[in-house]
């Protein structure tokens, strides 16, 4: 969802808490292959490393108190 909502929290909210798409939406993956595995695999590459800096750092930040 964060890859094809192009990660706006307005779309977001709507679909998920009416679970209907916002009026006007349009995809926000533009490619003429559309969203490939390759595509999603990227961007979860990068959400989770984001994750393993994020914990890394509480996990420094506790040994350090």
């Amino acid at each position: 969802m964060l890859t094809i909502f192009g990660g706006r929290k307005d779309d977001l909210d709507v679909m998920l808490k009416e679970e209907r798409f916002p009026e006007g939406w349009q995809p926000r993956i533009r490619g003429k292959m559309g969203l490939t595995m390759a595509t999603l695999n990227v961007a979860a590459f990068k959400i989770e490393s984001g994750a393993r800096k994020i914990l890394k750092a509480q996990e420094k930040a506790k040994k350090s108190t």
